[in-house]
């Protein structure tokens, strides 16, 4: 499952703000296969500490051209270091590698264990953002979703199937 809280991520004179999403690195993998969308480096340890994955979209080289995405970071590589503030709290992060994926959220986005977010963001709930299940093969996902909503889970969550989690631009 993912956390997410408002950071900003700082380099030398390069700063850029967003979303920073804290997983579990081996169930993330499970489920999305994160781990096939590194470009550079490799993906998080989930036994190591004060490591960071960086969207591609976050970095100059990868934004280079495009007309509305600004405030990337330059020259940031794995093996670099970057600080994170969330709130009143700053940690350095070691780069760990660079993901780039087809959906745009994805390579926008900042990934560091969620144990380190949740110490990071001084939440002791274990609170989810979003929550991710893969079915498997030819499981009836409509039916999973209404058995969901049976539960009432709807009352507290926004229960969606892929095809309707999709933006309409990619319908």
């Amino acid at each position: 499952y993912l956390t997410t809280e408002p950071f900003s991520a700082l380099s030398d004179k390069n700063i850029i703000t967003g979303s920073l999403v804290g997983i579990d690195p081996v169930r993330e993998n499970e489920v999305t296969n994160l781990s096939t969308s590194v470009v550079e480096g490799s993906y998080l340890d989930p036994d190591a500490e004060g490591y960071i994955l960086l969207g591609a979209l976050t970095l100059d080289r990868y934004t280079a051209g495009f007309a509305d995405i600004t405030g990337s970071l330059k020259n940031i590589y794995p093996g670099d270091t970057v600080r994170v503030t969330v709130g009143e709290n700053t940690k350095e992060f070691i780069v760990k590698g660079i993901i780039n994926a087809k959906a745009g959220e994805v390579s926008r986005s900042i990934y560091i264990p969620e144990r380190e977010l949740r110490r990071l963001s001084s939440r002791t709930n274990r609170d989810a953002e979003e929550i991710a299940i893969r079915l498997l093969p030819n499981a009836n996902a409509a039916a999973i979703k209404q058995s969901l909503v049976s539960l009432g889970l709807d009352n507290q969550a926004k229960i969606r199937t892929f095809q309707e989690a999709l933006p309409k631009f990619l319908v």
